[in-house]
């Protein structure tokens, strides 16, 4: 029912408000008429369309929640921003929302991160999906504005020791991935591919959460 909806809407929104109170952020529920919203919808099922012979699972919306600094913060220029998403397993999700995004611990081993201790975030929706546990059939994803206009361009490893090589400041890395997929036409099989951008972002500065999405898991 109608009533029934709203009060488990009230109830997420206290539960998110506690949790975000001390990285200061308001809370909002986005309405499935706004245009956010739709765009959010396109945006999610943007790779779907493309890599449905991959394996992945349609992402089916549920709750969007838009996310704001309580106070002013210095993105004045949006033109280099981009939306990009970030999964994890829901409690880590939680902490997110409580203490914001942290870097992995110095003493980690370095062979675990091979292009450094930064938070990696992706244009493909349906690859952070991946990472996100579910509860009661539903996961969340973190949408999150980048500023990614210092981005260097890294092809592999390699090209990403090189880079460290010869800039000492690097707050974020672009790195290409290409999604392999078989076609069929009438006549002969061939393989094509698109790309999509990962982001590694060292300098957590740049990263504003603006969405958290809820969806159900396909079963």
């Amino acid at each position: 029912s109608i009533n029934k909806k709203q009060n488990k809407e009230k109830k997420e929104l206290l539960f998110y408000n506690n949790l975000l109170d001390s990285i200061s952020y308001n809370i909002s529920i986005v309405d499935d008429s706004k245009p956010d919203y739709r765009d959010i919808k396109e945006y999610l099922n943007l790779y779907y369309k493309e890599s449905k012979n991959n394996n992945y699972p349609k992402l089916s919306l549920k709750r969007i929640y838009r996310l704001t600094k309580k106070e002013n913060n210095d993105m004045k220029n949006t033109d280099n921003h981009l939306l990009l998403w970030y999964g994890c397993q829901i409690p880590q999700v939680y902490s997110i929302l409580k203490n914001g995004f942290k870097l992995p611990a110095k003493e980690a081993p370095d062979g675990s991160y091979i292009y450094g201790k930064g938070i990696m975030l992706s244009q493909n929706a349906f690859e952070q999906a991946q990472k996100c546990s579910t509860r009661n059939g539903t996961a969340l994803l973190l949408g999150c504005t980048v500023d990614t206009q210092n981005a260097d361009e890294v092809n592999d490893v390699t090209n990403f020791e090189l880079l460290l090589k010869n800039k000492r400041d690097c707050s974020i890395i672009r790195l290409s991935r290409h999604f392999y997929k078989n076609v069929f036409d009438e006549e002969k099989k061939y393989e094509s591919f698109f790309t999509y951008y990962n982001y590694m972002v060292y300098d957590l500065s740049m990263i504003n959460i603006s969405y958290i999405v809820m969806y159900k898991v396909p079963k």
